[in-house]
């Protein structure tokens, strides 16, 4: 008899702990790790004109996904993956490499559209002297999903602050 109900009681027990488990699993919002398109629309200037003859990569996880050499501005295609986050380097000969932080983290369910754009120039100063070593390779923009607008912008703070050191370390 001490047996039988010992038994019903660790049964008891086991299911109780199973079925907290599997209803705290269903409370979790789990992200959206689908494909979003993604229109990248980069310009590189130099001295206020639009610059031609460079390439641009995409990295994903420290690796290179996707490389065009640009002849002139073109808008490129790209499918990027919710919840992870993406580099874009452009190299020009000549010129510092200038990096764009693209953040695709995104709740399941608030970006609902599956085709975005972005757009934004970067001007490019020469090597000579132009950047302070420790800024040379920080980003110049980090795009963000903003919930209110339903679109991917920049972050102004970060945009501010990196071009107030730019702008300082170049007089």
């Amino acid at each position: 008899m001490k047996n039988q109900t010992f038994k019903l009681f660790l049964f008891s027990i086991v299911m109780l702990i199973t079925f907290q488990t599997f209803s705290q699993r269903k409370k979790i919002e789990k992200p959206d790790t689908g494909i979003v398109m993604m229109d990248i629309n980069s310009a590189l200037t130099v001295d206020g004109k639009e610059a031609s003859d460079y390439s641009f990569c995409l990295h994903r996880n420290g690796y290179t996904v996707d490389s065009h050499f640009v002849k002139k501005t073109e808008v490129v295609a790209a499918e990027l993956h919710r919840n992870d986050i993406y580099a874009l380097s452009f190299h020009k000969e000549g010129f510092p490499d200038k990096y764009v932080i693209i953040d695709m983290h995104v709740h399941k369910g608030k970006a609902k559209l599956n085709f975005y754009e972005i757009a934004f120039e970067i001007e490019l100063h020469p090597q000579h002297g132009m950047h302070k070593e420790e800024y040379i390779d920080h980003p110049v923009a980090i795009f963000k999903y903003d919930k209110k607008a339903n679109e991917w912008n920049f972050s102004t703070k970060y945009h501010e602050e990196i071009h107030q050191k730019e702008k300082i370390h170049r007089k």
